[in-house]
């Protein structure tokens, strides 16, 4: 093989490894958005399927000998909190997503995942990777994490700061500013007839972990959609605040063109992406999103991670920690959230 064709490879492999992805290990992990509450009101949306008795656990997959630690930042859709755990040497831990929002009397949330050293200070280790799995009336589907590299650094090595951890292709992979979606219209039936149902899970990443109730941002989806003749459809909106699951079928705007009587054909692709739009509230931001699709069928559900696409750096803010000796304050293990896997009591960093 010539040279040219290596570097190429190697290239490709190069700007893969600077961007989110689904199918690989890294150092911060975001889950997709779990529990929910009825459509409507300004808020995120219902729980996939309007089912908000469905169950979801993490699946956190530790692929390395060395233990580390995990900082688990829990987001509700009112309030946030942060959770620490000693994560041993290959390992892998379930985390029931409910019970860790559980402490916020909250049925709406998402977690984020950060690897970190025993003292609490991020650090890079692209050994973690993971999947969510929802339980609704009888049917499983598992949906992979957004994960993000650490870019810089060995394995170990703490990041650069430890309060501001940016995903920015420098530190951490970069988010897309553009999702791309294929779909199969509202009002088809792609499988024994049956009328499909699609819920599209939302994450924006502009967290700020620093206080208790940090004041939720709105944004705006906007929707480009193709039919299967490549006929392109703009106006397709949402108004959208904090986290949460939209049902294809309820989106705003003129007109809803991932429905089929105005879509004009079976399936379709459409490309997500978020603005700034006083019409949504106060205060606005346009961050990069997250997504995830799950489709009901009628004869089960599946689901994946929306393929991103460009790039648009975000920053996550997170409290600083004290060494752990210094705070004073310890769990059991036995007692977490956890499989209970550890049961040594570990410290906490202070808040």
């Amino acid at each position: 093989m010539s040279l040219l064709p290596l570097l190429l490879c190697s290239a490709l492999m190069t700007l893969d490894d600077d961007r989110v992805g689904s199918t690989r290990q890294g150092s911060l992990l975001v889950c997709p958005p779990v529990g929910g509450r009825e459509s409507g009101g300004g808020g995120g949306g219902s729980a996939p399927f309007g089912d908000v008795g469905c169950e979801a656990e993490l699946v956190l997959v530790h692929d390395h000998p060395n233990d580390i630690a995990i900082r688990l930042l829990v987001r509700g859709s009112i309030g946030q909190y942060e959770r620490f755990e000693v994560l041993p040497g290959d390992t892998i831990r379930t985390f029931d997503l409910m019970g860790l929002l559980a402490p916020l009397n909250v049925a709406e949330g998402h977690v984020v995942v950060v690897a970190c050293n025993l003292q609490g200070v991020p650090i890079a280790h692209n050994q973690l990777s993971g999947s969510v799995r929802f339980r609704c009336m009888g049917d499983t589907a598992e949906l992979p994490v957004a994960v993000f590299r650490a870019i810089s650094g060995t394995t170990g090595q703490a990041l650069p700061s430890a309060e501001h951890l940016s995903l920015d292709g420098v530190e951490y992979a970069l988010p897309g500013n553009r999702q791309v979606l294929d779909f199969y219209a509202v009002g088809s039936s792609p499988v024994l007839g049956q009328p499909v149902q699609t819920q599209l899970g939302v994450v924006p990443l502009d967290f700020d972990f620093t206080g208790r109730n940090p004041k939720r941002t709105s944004t705006q989806l906007r929707f480009e959609i193709w039919n299967e003749n490549e006929v392109k459809f703009s106006g397709t909106t949402h108004c959208f605040e904090g986290m949460g699951w939209v049902d294809l079928a309820d989106l705003n705007g003129p007109t809803n063109h991932f429905r089929r009587q105005f879509l004009g054909t079976e399936s379709g692709k459409a490309r997500l992406d978020t603005r700034a739009n006083t019409s949504c509230g106060a205060p606005t931001s346009a961050p990069p999103v997250v997504a995830w699709v799950l489709n009901d069928f009628g004869a089960g559900i599946s689901g994946r991670m929306l393929r991103s696409t460009g790039r648009q750096s975000s920053i996550i803010h997170i409290a600083p920690v004290s060494e752990p000796e210094e705070s004073g304050n310890t769990v059991d293990s036995a007692f977490s959230t956890g499989d209970g896997s550890v049961k040594t009591r570990v410290p906490v960093p202070s808040p």
